[in-house]
């Protein structure tokens, strides 16, 4: 792993712990950003806001729900089936990937999909 990578991923980090209390030992590449720590609906957007005004993160391109499930996602919205059809299960966001988004300065899907598991062993390494 490359200078550049670690200390991406180590800022990530740092702002995972810092806003959103997570500990420093769950934060790993591979952490999942919804399922292993727990990111979700209204912090996502904060998560994604902070990553642009501190890391300078172009998020042209970015699309929230293709990571985080509708904010109204609770027991009431099981019961209305045409809303249950639409729902598109999020796809899932790592550490490794925001870090991928800090490292080259913006949000790229295509890019961030097809290397996340090269840059997770990259950056335990």
């Amino acid at each position: 792993m490359n200078d550049s990578d670690r200390k991406s991923f180590e800022r990530v980090r740092d702002l995972l712990v810092r806003e959103f209390r997570i500990k420093p030992r769950k934060i790993t590449p591979e952490a999942r950003i919804r399922e292993d720590l727990g990111i979700c609906g209204v912090d996502g957007i904060d998560l994604f806001a902070l990553l642009n005004e501190q890391f300078g993160v172009d998020l042209t391109g970015y699309d929230h729900e293709r990571y985080f499930e509708p904010e109204m996602w609770s027991w009431g919205a099981f019961v209305t089936k045409r809303w249950w059809t639409k729902f598109r299960h999020p796809e899932t966001l790592t550490v490794a990937q925001l870090a991928k988004a800090v490292d080259v300065g913006k949000w790229e899907d295509e890019d961030a999909q097809q290397t996340v598991l090269g840059d997770q062993r990259g950056l335990t390494n």
